[in-house]
């Protein structure tokens, strides 16, 4: 009987519940076995959690082995010790044993060493001069506009957040294809549009074409030529697109796997909820987990993002941060904001797009000018 993993479990159960001790020497399953060894010391839990809390942890974490890479992914072991916690709460189904022990042998057994602020200071002052003398690129240059503000962009959580219909997914666009013709290697997650629907607006864009010559059946020799020379374009440059419907965990795994040099959302609140909560919990964690992924990757990690609409609606003045839908946690957790705007007062879109850089951590803030070309999918 006791081979059967059900009976194993509510036996257990039953056990916890009760506050009752156990031989687990007559448990078959040896996970199930683990985690009651773990649990029935669950001073261990608390009093690690104490320790972790009460002083600050440095970051700087020996990587030499797998078991120490996998704390790295984690931050530090303040987390670990309060995904433990969680675990523990919820740990009656044994659905998560295996992650549960993984959790206690990493916080109580990884070593982390204090960093000396003398290397460190050593180490940032050869970069600065190495970036003032051209040697290293300080900055990923997008080819684009957005360059303008401070020179491109780094390994940071970048947040292009706009109304509807003003061009956000252009922008992205835009960006991914720049950057691939830099060699870099492109992940676009385009959770809205399927993939045959976003390589037709690549073509449109890469061929400087409009789509309503097409539309209207008015394409010239030379048009034709051209959108030829950018579908055979196309299957040259690193861009994987990515189409499924996601979570935000399938996103990081997806990522972390392909070690792409830049990652393109589009866009936010399209990402697949990941597990049964209010949308602006959901909103939240998506965000969290998306402000690690730059640190993960060293890389950007272009999102886009849509704003409410003012309460007004007579009027449209300039977006602000506050409109970011769902919560408020996304603009603490980007490292830039940036909002596009282009309607006038009485609603009407123009030419002329203001980007404008409301959140920048790591350098400055502003406004730039483009022209947005909507039928050819670009803007300059």
């Amino acid at each position: 009987m006791f081979h059967n993993r059900n009976y194993e479990i509510e036996l257990l159960d039953r056990h916890i519940s009760h506050g009752l001790k156990f031989n687990t020497d007559y448990l078959h399953h040896e996970d199930i076995k683990q985690a009651w060894n773990k649990l029935a010391t669950q001073g261990l839990t608390d009093i690690l959690f104490q320790e972790i809390a009460n002083k600050d942890i440095f970051l700087h974490l020996k990587q030499d082995k797998e078991l120490k890479r996998e704390v790295t992914e984690m931050h530090n072991k303040r987390k670990i010790a309060n995904h433990a916690k969680e675990l523990m709460n919820n740990v009656h189904d044994y659905t998560k044993v295996s992650e549960l022990i993984k959790c206690f042998d990493i916080a109580s057994t990884t070593e982390v060493e204090p960093v000396d602020n003398g290397v460190v200071a050593n180490e940032r002052l050869e970069r600065i001069l190495a970036v003032a003398d051209g040697h290293i690129d300080y900055a990923m240059k997008t080819g684009t506009p957005l360059d303008r503000i401070d020179g491109g962009f780094r390994n940071e959580y970048i947040l292009i957040a706009a109304r509807p219909s003003v061009g956000k997914s252009v922008t992205g666009l835009q960006i991914s294809v720049n950057l691939a013709r830099q060699g870099k290697r492109v992940g676009y997650f385009s959770l809205e549009m399927s993939k045959r629907a976003l390589i037709e607006r690549y073509l449109y864009h890469m061929a400087k074409v409009s789509a309503n010559n097409a539309k209207q059946r008015i394409l010239s020799q030379d048009q034709r030529q051209k959108l030829k020379q950018a579908a055979k374009e196309i299957t040259t440059i690193p861009i994987e697109i990515i189409d499924q419907k996601c979570d935000v965990y399938d996103i990081v795994e997806k990522c972390k796997d392909a070690k792409y040099d830049v990652v393109v959302i589009d866009y936010l609140q399209r990402i697949k909820p990941h597990r049964s909560a209010t949308r602006r919990e959901i909103v939240e964690e998506i965000s969290h987990e998306l402000s690690e992924l730059p640190k993960e990757l060293d890389s950007p990690v272009f999102t886009i993002a849509s704003l409410s609409r003012p309460k007004d609606g007579a009027n449209s003045p300039r977006p602000k941060m506050t409109e970011l839908k769902e919560t408020s946690n996304l603009e603490y957790d980007a490292d830039v904001i940036c909002l596009l705007h282009r309607e006038n007062p009485e609603g009407e879109y123009l030419d002329d797009c203001e980007a404008i850089f409301t959140k920048n951590r790591n350098g400055q803030t502003g406004i730039t000018t483009m022209k947005i070309r909507g039928s050819v999918y670009r803007f300059d």
